[in-house]
């Protein structure tokens, strides 16, 4: 990775500083951390006042361990869907994007729920903001509570305005169980685990 930072150029040729690679280095190596540990610590922070949530975290975790033993690996993470949930119902509250950006590639328009209409042109840059989008009481049922089930079969608020109701880390198809496999490979809710 290092040498794909030293070698690479800039589409007019420029070749990228040392100060540049230094910064491009750093935020590769800093950024998936800072977010892991921060949502661990909401997580736990939260299932910790919540006594009936980290309850039922428990619950699944000591049903997998009966199930599976010693034997838990990143297929027995993924199975947890209640401490999945949790997880996701933390980074809802307190996503680690302050704003999304993205460029518009072809005109588009956008029609509010009052009925108003915008027509985004091609070239701007759209701008959302996470926290804010994340607590819309039109989408979530009581917003500024800490509801991992809001996210179960039946409810699935996340879905309820539409495909990218749920912002905390992007939009789109990507945004699913990855967080969940960084915060299991990166062992963050091991002390969960280590309660049994």
């Amino acid at each position: 990775m290092l040498q794909c930072f030293i070698d690479s150029k800039y589409k007019d040729g420029r070749e990228t500083s040392e100060s540049e690679v230094t910064g491009l280095l750093i935020a590769g190596l800093f950024a998936g951390q800072h977010t892991s540990s921060i949502t661990a610590t909401w997580t736990g922070a939260y299932l910790i006042q919540n006594k009936h949530h980290m309850s039922n975290v428990l619950d699944e975790q000591k049903e997998l361990i009966g199930k599976y033993g010693d034997k838990i690996d990143y297929d027995v993470l993924s199975e947890m869907d209640v401490l999945f949930r949790s997880i996701k119902e933390a980074l809802r509250l307190h996503p680690p994007k302050i704003l999304l950006l993205r460029t518009v590639h072809s005109d588009f328009s956008v029609t509010t729920r009052e009925g108003k209409q915008y027509e985004i042109p091609k070239g701007h840059i759209v701008v959302t903001s996470p926290a804010f989008a994340n607590r819309l009481p039109h989408v979530y049922k009581d917003p500024e509570s800490f509801d991992p089930d809001r996210f179960s079969k039946g409810r699935e608020e996340d879905k309820a305005a539409s495909a990218c109701s749920y912002l905390s880390l992007g939009a789109g198809r990507r945004v699913s169980r990855w967080v969940f496999r960084i915060l299991a490979d990166q062992n963050r809710m091991e002390l969960l685990i280590e309660e049994l």
